[in-house]
């Protein structure tokens, strides 16, 4: 295969349909092609290819890049943004998306305006073959993105290498689409069909699609509209209810996968540079998303891709506390994408839930993503729980004691604890049950009864080691005009050895000012963040708790370094009532701001 960069071509703004004349062009290339090699030349080729491996299939690797599956792509230059990374090598750029964990390299094979070839595709699925050679099944699939217009383009990417190839379905007519489908399939790859409106959708259903692309970008002008996703995603929703399909097709991936695969399974292309975008992509029920300015401009593309997926040093973690109504429940993480919320069971409390409210606001919040979907949020943290009782248990057969280990050890126990729960609220929010002095057998009945999956202890309990809790605890320390750092941080040891001592097991602490002594905290007023922010400096994670707003958020971040944000009483309109709208203000500004300062330090 011969491929060159041809010299760059800018569109200009004004021409009325920028789809319409790269594709004409595209025509024009294969028909060049054709003359220096017919395609039953190429077939001839690709049928004694005998050593190029099978193509993975596109939709199983995608789900096994839960809770987020990154298509990190490769792209040296476009019509819209001009020259990009002209000189860079394909090959190491796409071994640096795979360090990051990226679920596919999406490579630009067009020549004209997005300076592309063939040959850029070939060095990828090299690099990445060699890279994976002990374990193939890990390897990103290798994507052809390209304007398809002619079978000859299909035959191309695979004897190039590529695992799959995606289809523009406003470049083709419905049988130009159903021929691409059924030659891609035949030649083992499942391509990545785009649309970018609900009748395009429908025209993807009908071809039976099962990876479906919706962009962000308008092909016909080039530009963007985030919101395009949500509203085809609601479109096909609103067709498809009530016809009982429950988005799973029941069968197994490639390589012995088991996960189910939704059908179809939907990506979010285009216009996405941060962790809160592919929240709001994943709330609207995308699986995965597909990155190209952004990580070919980031300093560190593979940092940028753990903290798209919500791993790594992503940005701080956001709790909503105190809701009291599902339709808070829904602002919360559909729009706003807030990562916990917080149901407060503390008597005293103005906002303090029953039973009754709270169930169905846990229930709407599981229900962010299907059960079947990806793995077991409450299998994961109870196993997590289970092994370290099981620690536990095991130092005290030998004689030795949690309290008698040293403070950096049981501080490991936090820094493992926040790694876990970033990784589960990757996967959907968690419900978190707050308690203030109550009897660990009332709160292990509301918290079976409601389906918490993790609680807090906001009270001056002294009971961490006084028997086994059935979740994962959160604990808050209250800080008052006495303390200091160094205090807060024996106050957090104490209570991780405390914990561990009956088998509990801590994920995390908050630091809350202190309140009076029927309500321990819930004051909305800020303490010394001098504190909190000494103790971030010494790798101490933790929820930073009190007086916290959209006005002061970013501050916070920027000055404390929190390993997340518990925020109640500031993004209210009135005790229990969330402003949804003061709600997104602050998630935005905690995650926004955490990914400026990154970006500065790189």
């Amino acid at each position: 295969i011969t491929s060159h960069h041809t010299s760059h071509q800018t569109l200009h703004p004004t021409m009325s349909d920028i789809l319409q004349v790269i594709c004409a062009q595209r025509r024009r290339d294969v028909e060049a092609l054709k003359a220096h090699t017919p395609l039953s030349e190429l077939q001839r080729q690709l049928a004694a290819a005998t050593i190029l491996a099978a193509p993975m299939d596109l939709a199983a690797r995608l789900v096994r890049g839960r809770p987020m599956a990154v298509m990190a792509e490769v792209k040296r230059a476009s019509p819209s943004r001009g020259d990009i990374a002209l000189g860079i090598d394909a090959a190491a750029q796409a071994l640096v998306y795979a360090r990051g964990g990226c679920a596919a390299v999406s490579v630009l094979t067009e020549p004209t305006w997005f300076k592309g070839s063939l040959a850029d595709l070939q060095q990828v699925r090299a690099a990445l073959e060699t890279a994976y050679a002990a374990c193939p099944q890990e390897r990103p699939a290798v994507l052809r993105k390209d304007f398809l217009v002619d079978p000859y383009q299909v035959y191309e990417a695979r004897l190039a290498g590529a695992d799959t190839v995606l289809l523009i379905v406003a470049a083709l007519t419905d049988a130009e689409l159903a021929e691409m489908l059924a030659l891609a399939r035949s030649l083992g790859m499942e391509p990545l069909v785009e649309v970018a409106t609900p009748a395009e959708m429908a025209r993807a259903s009908a071809a039976g699609a099962r990876v479906v692309g919706i962009n962000n970008r308008n092909l016909h002008d080039f530009t963007v509209d985030p919101t395009t996703t949500h509203r085809v995603i609601a479109s096909a929703s609103s067709e498809n209810k009530g016809s009982g399909h429950d988005g799973s097709n029941g069968s197994k991936g490639s390589n012995g996968s088991s996960l189910p695969l939704p059908v179809p399974l939907l990506c979010a292309l285009s216009g996405i540079s941060n962790r809160l975008d592919c929240q709001a992509y994943r709330a609207a029920g995308c699986h995965a998303v597909l990155v190209g300015e952004a990580l070919m401009r980031a300093a560190s593309p593979a940092a940028l891709i753990q903290s798209l997926r919500g791993l790594g040093e992503s940005p701080p973690l956001v709790k909503i506390c105190g809701l009291t109504s599902v339709a808070a429940a829904e602002a919360t993480i559909l729009s706003a994408c807030a990562d916990m919320v917080g149901l407060v069971f503390a008597p005293g409390s103005k906002r303090l839930v029953t039973v009754e409210q709270a169930a169905p606001i846990a229930a709407r919040v599981r229900a962010a993503t299907p059960a079947s979907e990806f793995l077991d949020l409450h299998a994961l943290l109870h196993a997590s729980a289970a092994a370290h009782s099981s620690a536990a248990n095991t130092a005290t057969a030998s004689g030795a004691s949690a309290n008698n280990e040293s403070a950096p050890a049981l501080v490991q126990e936090l820094v493992d604890g926040a790694r876990l729960l970033r990784e589960a609220c990757a996967v959907r929010p968690l419900v978190v049950g707050v308690f203030a002095n109550q009897t660990r057998d009332e709160v292990n009945t509301l918290a079976e009864a409601v389906g918490l999956d993790l609680i807090q202890l906001s009270g001056r309990e002294d009971s961490l080691a006084a028997g086994q809790y059935c979740r994962p605890l959160l604990k808050a320390l209250h800080v008052g005009p006495a303390s200091t750092a160094a205090a807060l941080r024996q106050q957090a040891v104490e209570a991780i050895a405390a914990a561990r001592a009956s088998g509990n097991r801590l994920l995390g602490v908050l630091l809350d000012t202190q309140g009076s002594a029927a309500v321990p905290g819930g004051t909305g007023v800020t303490f010394d963040w001098s504190l909190a922010a000494e103790n971030s400096a010494a790798g101490l994670p933790f929820f930073l708790a009190g007086g916290l707003t959209p006005e002061n958020a970013a501050a916070a971040v920027s000055q404390v370094q929190p390993f997340a944000l518990d925020v109640s009483s500031g993004v209210e309109a009135a005790p229990g009532i969330k402003d949804p709208a003061k709600v997104a203000a602050f998630v935005r500004a905690a995650k926004t701001t955490a990914q400026q300062q990154r970006q500065e330090k790189q």
